[in-house]
């Protein structure tokens, strides 16, 4: 599930796996994309 509200974008993940999304999308280079937060099975993306 993908969520957004302006520049932040909240990403539903499986129990467990947020932190691993969250640290493969801190280290893509992304363009415009801050940082992340992760928690067990939530991540908020910050651009």
């Amino acid at each position: 599930e993908v969520r957004n509200s302006g520049n932040l974008v909240v990403l539903r993940t499986p129990p467990g796996c947020a932190h691993v999304v969250g640290s493969a999308l801190d280290r893509s280079g992304m363009s415009g994309l801050l940082g992340t937060v992760a928690g067990d099975d939530t991540l908020l993306c910050v651009a």
